[in-house]
């Protein structure tokens, strides 16, 4: 598996995409959004094409099915990979003896500006006041602390922890990269972001434009 492919395979298991384990020592990843982030979904899909990653279908899936928690009906998008051996230390990485996803300690050995663009794209949320929220929900406290300290080490970035409470009254916590912080990376990670991501980070065409080569530059 190229470097590139890696690391936005990384951003996206940190959002939402999902892998999981298959017999004989492989893995598939499965990635879904809604249909309000169609341009992102198609984008991501034609781009770990193009990377050389076997997917199962040629064209993104659309279902719809029922939120039983607000009882409505939802539309998604859909696509998969094939189950192959390149994904399976990706699955070992993140999945525990009972398959569940979870943070592995070294995280910060493995992410980089493109991995937290994939990240944001996937699981960011808009702050209007310009920072962005990382919606850390289904992982625990001590991960969401990993994941903060690996953001801190590879980005410099200072970020705060925001307790949110769910309908039901469980408590889970999300990352806040403050606008101060945000803006300071943005150079690094908005070449990486879809056109149609960029209200995430309160950016838009034009500041992604005036970014082009920066990465390059920044390799060199």
């Amino acid at each position: 598996m190229n470097k590139v492919l890696r690391e936005i395979l990384i951003g996206a298991i940190l959002g939402d995409a999902h892998i999981r384990k298959t017999g004989l020592n492989k893995a598939f990843i499965s990635f879904e959004q809604s249909s309000k982030k169609a341009d992102y979904l198609n984008f991501l899909h034609e781009l770990v094409k193009k990377q050389g990653l076997p997917l199962m279908d040629e064209t993104v899936r659309t279902y719809s099915r029922q939120d039983v928690r607000y009882k409505t009906q939802n539309s998604s998008l859909y696509f998969r990979t094939q189950s192959i051996e390149e994904l399976r230390p990706l699955a070992d990485m993140f999945l525990d003896e009972a398959g569940a996803k979870h943070i592995p300690k070294n995280i910060a050995e493995e992410f980089t500006h493109r991995s937290l663009a994939f990240w944001i794209m996937d699981d960011g949320q808009q702050v209007k006041r310009g920072g962005v929220t990382l919606c850390t929900d289904s992982f625990d406290l001590e991960e969401v602390n990993i994941l903060k300290e690996a953001l801190k080490l590879n980005f410099n970035l200072d970020t705060n922890i925001h307790h949110k409470k769910s309908k039901n009254g469980s408590i889970y916590e999300r990352i806040y990269i403050p606008k101060a912080g945000l803006d300071e990376i943005k150079p690094s990670i908005i070449p990486h972001i879809h056109d149609s991501m960029l209200y995430k980070i309160n950016a838009g065409v034009g500041f992604k434009q005036n970014t082009e080569g920066f990465e390059s530059n920044q390799e060199s």
